[in-house]
């Protein structure tokens, strides 16, 4: 199977083997040129399978595993990297919230939605891309948006990342890009390569330099999103 996606603003051509790739990656089809393409082969999605984590999963589940892999690689030439957090979007601006597997960034997400209505936005609950140029680092979404399928073909200028802890009460404080660089690194696709990841880095330096990064400790009330979207957001609750 071969087809266009577009991705990060940057066309690919993919060619794979099982459907569920082309299903799940559907509201990304393009008609634009491609920039680059990759290929699957069955020797690619057993090589996956044999490093153990997914050893029993679908071949078309792990094909679209291989593919992200293959497309953060080459993305990465083009100063794209995919960060794991939940991204979302309020007036123009994404928000990202980033934490270890089974923190909550999904509750805190629903506490935005829960305070804030229609006014917040998807635009990824995953795997979003980020991508880093003169102008601006943006928010992209992707197809791997976790298992609540949060996702949306769209993209915003970060205005902020925020690292999620869990506390008793709500509190927020800004990071120094240095203790900012490291958290963001835990959360980034690791390239294969010794030259991917002096790249990975030094992206990652750029945008901690020029985003702004919080740490929250949280609870579960709609406090919690009270008070990171007014630290965010340069205002007072």
């Amino acid at each position: 199977m071969t087809n266009k996606y577009q991705f990060a603003g940057i066309c690919v051509e993919i060619h794979h083997i099982y459907p569920y790739f082309a299903n799940q990656a559907q509201k990304y089809l393009s008609e634009k040129a491609a920039e680059f393409s990759v290929t699957v082969t069955q020797a690619d999605i057993d090589r996956e399978k044999a490093a153990g984590e997914v050893a029993t999963a679908d071949d078309g589940y792990v094909e679209s595993l291989v593919i992200y892999r293959m497309l953060c690689e080459k993305l990465l030439e083009r100063n794209v990297l995919l960060f794991h957090s939940a991204a979302i979007s309020m007036e123009g601006k994404a928000y990202l919230f980033t934490a270890p597997s089974g923190t909550g960034k999904s509750t805190h997400i629903r506490l935005w939605r829960k305070r804030f209505g229609k006014a917040v936005g998807i635009i990824n609950g995953d795997k979003p891309l980020i991508s880093v140029s003169p102008q601006e680092i943006r928010a992209w979404g992707t197809p791997w948006d976790g298992k609540e399928h949060w996702s949306a073909n769209t993209s915003a200028p970060i205005a902020a990342i925020c690292q999620l802890g869990r506390g008793e009460e709500n509190e927020i404080h800004p990071l120094s890009p240095e203790d900012a660089l490291p958290i963001l690194f835990a959360q980034t696709y690791r390239p294969a390569t010794e030259e991917g990841m002096r790249k990975t880095v030094q992206l990652l330096a750029e945008i901690a330099r020029r985003v702004p990064v919080w740490q929250l400790k949280c609870n579960m009330s709609t406090q919690a999103a009270e008070v990171s979207c007014a630290a965010m957001r340069g205002e007072s609750i």
